[in-house]
């Protein structure tokens, strides 16, 4: 089961079994942006919703996938409105959850999108920045890359599911093209890594499984 589609069919075969009912809505969680990465937005809205109307689902659980529909409607759906409305729902409801903080960056900034550098004065053209990492899921070693379409300051950095900063890979100025660092999570736990992608006017969060 070390490639994604293996994974995957685990997990689809797992939300079939009775015996794992009791955890349904924390394997449905691991569909959702499988689901957004494949052009399928509202697949992953739906199964979000699912989650958060189930019984068996947890706090932290219900935290993450308003915070997951914030992302979707914000990056993806480009629906600014509905996206902070999930956002601020996540703030009044669980007060207490460490991703309240990505919350209000998110809230506080445009979709992760970069602009050119061009004549001040002039309007800018946006450019989408493309990120991801390989292997995905990933053991204990994985590459993020991505792309700059201009030189920018750039902060790259890998979360827990529960917000807590694991490390920081990137933290400096880099030039336009392409770039790439490798993230080692020998010491840490398996499961569920966000890495989040800021520069000037963009901001980007992706997520990676680590199994061990």
């Amino acid at each position: 089961m070390g490639d994604y589609n293996g994974f995957k069919a685990y997990i689809t075969e797992s939300l079939a079994a009775d015996t794992f009912k009791s955890v349904e809505s924390y394997l449905k969680r691991y569909l959702i942006w499988d689901y957004v990465d494949g052009k399928q937005a509202e697949n992953g809205l739906k199964i979000a919703d699912e989650v958060l109307s189930s019984s068996d689902a947890e706090e932290d659980l219900m935290a993450e996938m308003l915070y997951e529909k914030g992302l979707i409607y914000k990056y993806y759906e480009n629906n600014i409105e509905k996206a902070n409305g999930m956002f601020a729902s996540l703030m009044d409801k669980y007060p207490s959850s460490p991703l309240i903080a990505f919350a209000k960056i998110e809230m506080s900034t445009s979709p992760g999108y970069a602009s050119k550098n061009v004549a001040v004065g002039r309007s800018q053209p946006l450019e989408p920045i493309e990120l991801s990492n390989y292997p995905n899921p990933f053991n204990p070693t994985t590459t993020i890359s991505y792309e700059l379409p201009s030189n920018s300051f750039v902060t790259l950095k890998v979360y827990d599911v529960l917000g807590r900063e694991v490390k920081t890979l990137v933290n400096g100025y880099q030039e336009a093209g392409s770039h790439s660092v490798q993230f080692n999570g020998e010491n840490l736990p398996s499961g569920v890594y966000l890495y989040r992608l800021t520069a000037p006017g963009v901001v980007q969060v992706k997520k990676m499984l680590m199994m061990k």
